[in-house]
């Protein structure tokens, strides 16, 4: 079964007030209940939240978008409380610069793995291999070719690099059990493989 992901980290809810805090939380199942749950009791509404772990820490960076819109109770305020009995540190906090829209503004850039990344949506993508077709024609046609032939590679270099540091160089066991894994990670599409052999060769269809 596969489900859509929404990477978030934007708000557009017309006629809502929108506050995010960003910041250093125990990474433990009571404490995050018991902040989440004494929000609620304010009146705040959770819209997003995002957490990963800081090594070797017992600590996690979190993201925290909420709706504040039917509380009178300050975040602000409300946070240096949190502070205070040691449930979080607070690195920054998010405003909305016009109602009913938030996002992001803290976290530059975005990375996976380390590697910086772009997220681009499907208009914008869309757009831009529309736009080429139309613009440049055969070229860009032949552009597009060619972008999608370095891509492959490097996404192929960056699956190999993997698997040496999972202890494995056999090209079968790699895209198998990490390309095929990537490849739907990124958004590409689901791999499926059929009548794969040894020395790379196949069909595969997305």
């Amino acid at each position: 079964m596969n489900v859509p992901l929404d990477l978030g980290r934007l708000l557009v809810c017309p006629g809502r007030r929108l506050m995010g805090v960003v910041g250093k939380v125990i990474t433990r199942s009571d404490v995050i209940a018991r902040m989440l749950t004494d929000l609620e009791s304010y009146g705040i509404k959770l819209r997003q939240i995002y957490m990963s772990s800081i090594d070797n820490t017992v600590q996690s960076r979190a993201l925290i978008f909420l709706d504040t819109t039917e509380s009178k109770t300050s975040l602000v305020e409300l946070f240096r409380q949190y502070e205070r009995h040691g449930l979080i540190e607070v690195e920054a906090v998010l405003t909305s610069p016009i109602d009913g829209f938030l996002s992001d503004t803290i976290s530059h850039p975005p990375t996976v793995g380390g590697a910086r990344s772009v997220i681009m949506r499907d208009g914008i993508y869309r757009g831009l291999l529309v736009g080429l077709r139309e613009w440049f024609g055969a070229g860009g046609e032949n552009f597009l070719y060619h972008i999608g032939y370095r891509t492959g590679l490097a996404f192929g270099e960056g699956c190999k690099k993997v698997g040496e540091t999972l202890g494995t160089t056999d090209p079968l066991q790699i895209f198998q059990h990490i390309s095929a894994g990537m490849f739907q990670w990124a958004g590409f599409g689901i791999l499926e493989t059929k009548n794969f052999t040894p020395d790379g060769g196949g069909n595969t269809c997305a």
